[in-house]
């Protein structure tokens, strides 16, 4: 499940860090009520959402400090839990169990539908609209990706009015709620994409659908020999710029909204993520210097 949107962990304090691995270390406390198998996906973004959540509430206030101990490291850990640790930690699971079954039918596996299984649905029985929210849009993106289109942003804008409309879902006043909508709107259009271009080896190789790609062929292939194989390394030379321009008017729109919202705490830790993060995430991927992993 992505992971993109992280801090980045040379320009935080000790204490920050200490702070957002409490964070961490809660959502995946959190997560393993519902299912171990969906504590091994957890991602950054996760967590994110979480500290996000927090710092629009009331902060520290809702947030307790325990002791646990952690079966992966098999050490006791300090964790924060609360009820914006839960939200998140219950969106995340949402997402995660209808990515699986999603998955399970794009690569017609028994495999991915076998891990959704295993994720139970226990303690999310309150959250009926959100389940109904995240099926419709994965059958928007589904559709989109089934007619192969061309258009770079299209699936990129199914992708974040879903995260719209669950950041939106978390506001707790009109101002802020138009707020979170935009900035859920436009750092989902921004992961989706910035995953695309992350994953045009892999797609490439298992002919798998890619925005990129297929916007590629439309404008560029015509112009080559017919007979010349696709070469990933020749998609992203002539996309690269094409895709940092959308990739950076995203992140225009996600800092307007960012600054936005009245934070009552984690604002240090939220600013590092936003503006120093999502732009390193950003050059890390299309300088193809390694490939972001998904998870911690």
């Amino acid at each position: 499940m992505f992971g993109y949107v992280q801090p980045v962990r040379m320009e935080l304090k000790i204490r920050e860090w200490l702070e957002f691995k409490k964070f961490y270390c809660g959502v995946c406390v959190a997560t393993r009520k519902h299912s171990s198998v969906a504590s091994f996906f957890l991602s950054y973004d996760s967590v994110f959402f979480a500290i996000l959540l927090a710092a629009l509430n009331s902060g520290r206030g809702e947030l307790k400090e325990k002791r646990h101990f952690c079966w992966l490291t098999m050490k006791p850990v300090w964790i924060f839990a609360g009820k914006s640790v839960e939200n998140s930690s219950s969106v995340f699971t949402l997402l995660l169990k209808y990515k699986l079954l999603d998955d399970a039918v794009d690569r017609k596996s028994l495999f991915w539908k076998f891990l959704s299984g295993l994720i139970s649905s226990k303690g999310l029985e309150t959250w009926k609209q959100m389940k109904m929210t995240v099926v419709r849009y994965l059958k928007m993106l589904r559709q989109v990706e089934l007619r192969n289109s061309s258009n770079l942003e299209e699936a990129a804008t199914v992708f974040g009015g879903l995260t719209a409309t669950i950041f939106k879902s978390f506001a707790s006043d009109e101002n802020q709620s138009l707020a979170m909508e935009h900035l859920g709107r436009y750092l989902g259009m921004w992961i989706y994409l910035l995953d695309a271009y992350n994953d045009l080896d892999e797609d490439l190789k298992r002919g798998s659908y890619n925005p990129i790609l297929e916007f590629y062929k439309s404008r560029f292939l015509h112009k080559l020999k017919n007979s010349r194989k696709i070469v990933s390394e020749d998609v992203k030379q002539r996309m690269l710029n094409i895709v940092r321009e959308k990739l950076y008017n995203y992140l225009d729109e996600v800092w307007k909204a960012y600054d936005l919202l009245v934070l009552k705490d984690f604002k240090s830790i939220l600013d590092n993520i936003i503006y120093f993060g999502l732009q390193e995430r950003t050059e890390v991927v299309l300088s193809g210097k390694k490939r972001v992993c998904h998870q911690k």
